[in-house]
Order: C-alpha cells, then sequence, then structure tokens
C-alpha cells in the first residue's frame, strides 16, 4: 500500500546537542593512519556504525550506553566494532589539520571560519542535511560545501520503494522554505530522457522528466544533483521533496502511477572548536 509520508518531526534540542557531541569526538580522529587495515577501519566504522548512530540520535532513539560510549570510550568502540586494536586509532598529534579535504559524514561538511593568532584552537562550522523520513522514493545525500554559500546533493531515485523496477517519467517539487534559495542552475540532470523545468519561482522548483526509451531501470539510482543557498541563521531553513513516479511504459494498459510521496529535509549548522597542531 503507497502512502503518504506524515506526521514529520524536527530534531529535538537535545538530539541536536547530541549530534554535536558525537560529532565533536569523531572528527578529529578521523585520519589516515600508520597501516590500510587501520585506515579502512575507520573509514568503516564511519560509513556503517556511526552513519547508523547519527540517524538514531536524530530521531531521538540512540540509547544512552552507546552516547555515553562516544564521549568517554570512543577508542575502543570503534576497535571492538572493526576487530582492531584501538591504541592504533590514537590521533597523530603531529598532523595538522587540512580544512579543504575533511571527508562528509552523514553530510557532514566541515569549514573553518575563525583562527585567532593567540589562540592554539580553530573553530569550525558544520553543516548536515537531515531527514526523520525512511525508505524514500527521492534521496538528497552526499552534501558538498562549494564555499560560496551554495551547497550541492546528489539527487538519488529508488523506483522498488514502489516496487517498480523501473520508470517511464517522474515528476518532482522541490519548495524552498525559511530563506533557502535556488542557483540559477539549481537543478542537473544526469540521466537520458525529455525534461521540462519550471524555475520561475525562487523557492519552488518542478521538474517532469519522461524517459527517452521506455523504460528506464537507474542502475546507478542517481539522477542528478540539486544546488541551493541556506541562510544558516535563519529558523531551521528546509527542503521539501514531493515525488510521482510513473512505473511502465506510458499510456500502456500495464503502466502505474504512484501517489504522491512528501519527504522534508532540514539544513542546520553549528560550530566547534577543534585543538589546532600547527
Amino acid at each position: 500500500r503507497q502512502t503518504t509520508n506524515e506526521n514529520i518531526s524536527e530534531p529535538s534540542h537535545v538530539s541536536v546537542t547530541n549530534l554535536k557531541r558525537i560529532l565533536s569526538a569523531v572528527l578529529p580522529i578521523l585520519e589516515v593512519k600508520a597501516t590500510d587495515n587501520l585506515t579502512n577501519a575507520l573509514v568503516g566504522f564511519a560509513t556503517s556504525t556511526l552513519f547508523n548512530d547519527l540517524k538514531k540520535t536524530a530521531t531521538g532513539s540512540l540509547d544512552d550506553t552507546t552516547l555515553n560510549r562516544y564521549q568517554t570510550d570512543l577508542l575502543n568502540y570503534i576497535a571492538f566494532d572493526q576487530n582492531v586494536d584501538a591504541d592504533g586509532l590514537l590521533p597523530n598529534p603531529d598532523l595538522i589539520l587540512d580544512t579543504y579535504s575533511t571527508d562528509s559524514i552523514s553530510q557532514v561538511a566541515d569549514h573553518v571560519i575563525e583562527e585567532e593568532p593567540s589562540s592554539s584552537n580553530v573553530m569550525v562550522t558544520s553543516y548536515d542535511l537531515m531527514t526523520a523520513d525512511v525508505s524514500l522514493p527521492v534521496n538528497l545525500t552526499n552534501m558538498v560545501n562549494n564555499y560560496d554559500g551554495s551547497f550541492t546533493v546528489d539527487v538519488l531515485a529508488n523506483p522498488s520503494v514502489f516496487a517498480y523496477p523501473g520508470l517511464s517519467a517522474m515528476d518532482l517539487s522541490f519548495a524552498f522554505e525559511n530563506n533557502v534559495t535556488m542557483t540559477p542552475d539549481a537543478f542537473k540532470l544526469s540521466i537520458d530522457g525529455h525534461s521540462l523545468m519550471n524555475d520561475s519561482k525562487p523557492d519552488l522548483l518542478r521538474v517532469f522528466w519522461i524517459s527517452s526509451d521506455g523504460t528506464n531501470t537507474l542502475e546507478s539510482n542517481k539522477i542528478g544533483t540539486l544546488t541551493f543557498i541556506p541562510e544558516a541563521s535563519s529558523s531551521q531553513p528546509t527542503i521539501n521533496v514531493k515525488t510521482v513516479f510513473y512505473g511502465g511504459k506510458i499510456n500502456d494498459i500495464d503502466s502505474k502511477v504512484s501517489l504522491p510521496d512528501e519527504s522534508r529535509y532540514t539544513f542546520t549548522s553549528f560550530e566547534k572548536e577543534i585543538l589546532n597542531t600547527s
């Protein structure tokens, strides 16, 4: 049964605080280690266990024991999860912070915004695009900071959410609220087909796409990119995504049209202090 996502809730103040604590603990130890095994362990933890824990934290479902491990026993938590020696995960104090190659974790993009000559620390602003929705037909992910005030995300489409093997067409709407605007080339389609875009309003973009070969199985899932400009100081800038999928060939007796599915993403930013070892 196809349903529309309802009762979408914003992350609570406690959840946001806990997200900050987890990221502040993890980010300083994400680095290239002495061996490939240790480096792969950090990457594996960040892209699996950490990612899942962040999602649970955002919805307030992470247990207190796990949260405390991030604050008091992080290295042993990673070591046990990845089956490596905890001593090998200790941060290297001689490494210089490279602010322009910090990987995004759970769509988090970091940028050093202030460094006092007389201080031993730097202030880093982290950005995140979060949603409480699951099983999304269209997903905004892999957020990148363009360092010009704009951010770009990959737009992924998943026909299997509606049990469609492929799509003949899709109707997407991106609505921007609370001081989020589009760039001149906001949406760039990367799949074959015919598309119509309506971007006459700065806070609304609608894209209608028709496959050029009957039914597109979207093997890579990525259908394009979306670039937007948020005002981080405003109250919870949001992007609302409305999706309608067309399964099977258009006008075919066996073609199907999904019910509209709506999801909501919230852009967040927060500052954290990192020790400058240079």
